[in-house]
């Protein structure tokens, strides 16, 4: 008598297609930041690490900031350079020269990132702290004119800001662990809030609605630039202008 034959066991797979979809979501988000403030007909892809690049821009210069600040992000293994540098415009229309060639738009940051509750005491707080560390990393200098701080990641009472100062040689640093580069993004939008934490609200609801419905808080940034006192913050400082960029 035969005894009855065991079937083996099946191994199914199934693709993580929600693991996917987050890490595809989280390499655009990436690319998205790491364009910001640069020419807007330039576009960029991540795929399995490499990045694509395409579009055109008015100089060499911003040409290679913007494959040095795309290659600095960490899901980035290699850069595919498709931009295009345009031609120099006409003497007659210098007038109309692209503003993202000037100094005060191609401005290389460094900055770090927190997660802070949304009160004006705990940003100031996170601010100075951050700023400490900057300082430090740019080899004890006497202290930044400015602080840019970016707003983004809304939830509830808290956010995540980066706290920002400008360095020339910000792109070309070694990569940290806590320590990120970047450029300042061109300004598309810009407010004067009310003051304190409720104007900085007031100015994210009307900016992000000018900016669109479906723009998400992870992609959505408004920023302020503040003159520090002494490397540190004034006590007016939430009153400045608010920036808005997608």
């Amino acid at each position: 008598m035969e005894r009855p034959r065991r079937l083996s066991p099946s191994i199914h797979s199934f693709p993580n297609q929600f693991a996917a979809s987050a890490t595809t979501e989280c390499a655009r988000i990436a690319m998205s930041s790491a364009l910001a403030g640069f020419d807007p007909g330039v576009s960029g892809s991540v795929a399995h690490g490499r990045a694509v690049l395409s579009g055109e821009v008015a100089t060499e210069g911003e040409r290679q900031l913007i494959e040095r600040s795309v290659l600095r992000l960490h899901c980035v293994t290699d850069v595919i350079d498709d931009i295009v540098v345009r031609p120099p415009a006409p003497a007659a229309d210098k007038s109309r020269a692209s503003p993202w060639t000037t100094a005060e738009v191609v401005q290389p940051i460094i900055f770090l990132t927190s997660y802070c509750t949304l009160r004006e005491d705990m940003l100031a707080d996170a601010i100075n702290d951050g700023l400490g560390v900057l300082s430090k990393e740019l080899h004890g200098s006497a202290g930044a004119a400015e602080v840019i701080v970016f707003y983004y990641g809304w939830h509830n009472d808290a956010a995540l800001i980066d706290i920002a100062i400008p360095a020339a040689d910000a792109l070309d640093r070694p990569r940290a662990n806590i320590l990120r580069a970047s450029i300042l993004p061109h300004s598309k939008r810009s407010i004067v809030p009310t003051g304190g934490v409720t104007g900085l609200r007031s100015a994210r609801r009307q900016l992000r609605l000018k900016a669109g419905a479906l723009i998400t808080d992870q992609i959505f940034r408004i920023w302020q630039r503040v003159p520090l006192r002494n490397g540190a913050l004034p006590e007016n400082w939430l009153g400045a202008i608010v920036y808005c960029a997608v």
